[in-house]
């Protein structure tokens, strides 16, 4: 019960200074207070911390959590310079961060701390350094392993059924191809302010981004007196 309390309360605190990590680096390199970027800020210190969760201090999680948010956010910028189109920002998230994590683990783990979450082996490994190379040695294993994996399988479909689809189908979108609709509204939704008519009266009140021409709102009395 402990160790669950712990765990809850280093990733609550990863989570959410990465999140505010991530509004204020957007606002101060982008201009604006993105809230896309703010909420993948939130799942860049979810996976930083994921690792390491039980073997850190609640303040280690937090500077865990800070720097999350800048790889989150260099990582993503990274990738739109080399024109790598990845628009749910999976690499930058799971992969940059996640690699974070795994070198987190062996920096700010405590050998006191790997006893309290009841890990079997009694050593010195995190005080000596020799855990974060164990750490460093595991992200090179699974990088190689997912990119030498994901290498064949993206051969094996390209020389298959191929990899890419056509201008037009990219052009339109996936959504419309693959399911039948648009993701998007496509202009359809006006931006314009349209009033909201009550009763038959005058306008009371205004609604943006209506597709059309709001329905009449009639009052219907409750009570039977009127």
């Amino acid at each position: 019960g402990n160790v669950a309390g712990k765990v809850a309360v280093t990733t609550t605190i990863a989570a959410a200074t990465a999140c505010l990590m991530a509004t204020l680096i957007s606002r101060m390199l982008g201009g604006t207070y993105d809230i896309s970027v703010s909420l993948n800020g939130i799942l860049a210190g979810l996976v930083g911390i994921t690792a390491n969760c039980s073997v850190v201090n609640p303040w280690h999680a937090f500077f865990i959590g800070l720097v999350a948010a800048w790889i989150y956010y260099g990582a993503s910028r990274l990738l739109l310079r080399l024109r790598v189109d990845d628009p749910l920002d999976a690499f930058a998230i799971h992969g940059a961060c996640g690699a974070w994590g795994l070198l987190a683990t062996g920096i700010f783990c405590t050998d006191a701390n790997v006893q309290y979450a009841a890990y079997p082996n009694v050593n010195d490994a995190c005080e000596r350094g020799e855990q974060f190379g164990v750490q460093f040695i595991g992200m090179i294993a699974i990088a190689v392993w997912s990119s030498v994996l994901s290498g064949l399988t993206f051969f094996v479909i390209n020389i298959t059924m191929g990899l890419r689809v056509s201008d037009q189908v990219e052009n339109e979108g996936l959504d419309k191809s693959e399911h039948g609709q648009s993701a998007y509204d496509d202009g359809k939704v006006s931006n314009k302010v349209v009033p909201i008519v009550v009763g038959g009266s005058e306008p009371t009140s205004t609604h943006r981004g209506a597709p059309g021409p709001p329905p009449e709102v009639n009052v219907v009395p409750v009570n039977g007196n009127g």
